[in-house]
């Protein structure tokens, strides 16, 4: 069985990219849960997961194949942190993908700035569960983006969420 990893985190912390490079350059299977449904992403995947695919289903299947599985979700934490709980309950390896909060704003602003108004949302958000957030993510939490912005490289970030490689 592969691995099965969370990106969570704030918006633009580099969750998206750093999944895209572990599908690219080391082989893993890759899934953006903000922009593709289950059912798209084990499309994509080569991976049949069924139609109304949810996450129970995710797993059974991510379960039977040898590959390491990133599945990348910035998710809202007043409704969804005790879905983040079951899936580190149920074998998911999960991370928070944090730093400096205004560099992070100021990139994603660059890319996106039509969606400052629901940056400011998600934010809130996560100022709010700040401290649940903390306490499910324990120690599995990476400072990804600096001043700048700047991001940590790839391989870093692979070499703290994969030690054992």
């Amino acid at each position: 069985m592969g691995k099965i990893v969370l990106l969570s985190g704030i918006p633009a912390s580099g969750k998206s990219t750093h999944g895209k490079w572990l599908e690219t350059e080391m082989g893993c299977v890759y899934w953006d849960l903000e922009h593709e449904t289950l059912e798209e992403a084990g499309t994509r995947a080569g991976l049949y997961l069924g139609t109304n695919a949810d996450l129970g289903s995710l797993l059974a299947v991510a379960k039977r194949i040898s590959k390491t599985i990133v599945i990348d979700w910035g998710f809202p934490p007043d409704v969804c942190l005790n879905t983040v709980r079951w899936l580190s309950e149920n074998g998911v390896e999960i991370w928070w993908f944090d730093g400096d909060r205004e560099a992070a704003r100021i990139s994603f602003l660059r890319r996106s700035p039509e969606l400052e108004q629901a940056l400011d949302i998600q934010m809130e958000k996560i100022v709010r569960f700040d401290t649940e957030i903390k306490d499910l993510f324990e120690d599995h939490q990476i400072n990804s983006v600096t001043l700048g912005p700047k991001y940590l490289s790839h391989k870093k970030i692979y070499k703290t969420l994969f030690p054992e490689n």
